[in-house]
């Protein structure tokens, strides 16, 4: 029933700081990882345009708690809005680690123009955070027909390679 009542704050509560901090409460509770009607409320949040930001953050905070969010945060890489899509990425790395690598490097547009600071700032140093264990998905990820997808794991192979 808390659950349910943070996630009613959440989405409708008047106050910005009440829905930021119900989701944060969230974020900081010990989260059943198929909550599925948490993590529907949780996407939808981070989604919408018409949310303040904070609350969004939140959401996205949230997010990255629950390792069943990737395919959900994927979805939103393909958002319009750029800090929404970047924001994606970096959410679906930190859920769901290693799990994450392939479905988040094949969702980048393989002709999108991506600028090389954006790919190096939300992508590769969210793999290096990852850590070793993203390495064979990386090596795999190598081999890509997605070129945007190769050329971030070339530059993440080499950086993890190159960590004590």
């Amino acid at each position: 029933r808390a659950t349910a009542f943070l996630v009613d704050q959440a989405e409708h509560a008047r106050e910005e700081e009440t829905r930021q901090k119900a989701l944060l409460a969230l974020a900081q509770g010990n989260l059943s990882t198929g909550d599925s009607a948490l993590q529907a409320a949780a996407l939808r949040l981070a989604g919408d345009k018409r949310a303040p930001g904070k609350v969004r953050e939140s959401a996205f905070a949230l997010l990255e708690k629950m390792p069943t969010a990737v395919t959900g945060l994927v979805a939103l890489m393909h958002d319009p809005d750029e800090t929404t899509r970047w924001r994606a990425v970096e959410a679906a790395l930190a859920a769901g680690k290693e799990r994450a690598v392939v479905p988040v490097l094949e969702a980048l547009n393989p002709s999108g123009k991506y600028k090389p600071e954006d790919l190096d700032s939300y992508v590769v140093h969210d793999l290096v955070l990852v850590g070793p264990p993203a390495l064979t998905p990386l090596q795999g990820e190598l081999a890509s027909k997605n070129p945007v997808a190769k050329k971030v794991a070339q530059a993440a192979v080499a950086k993890l390679q190159k960590r004590p």
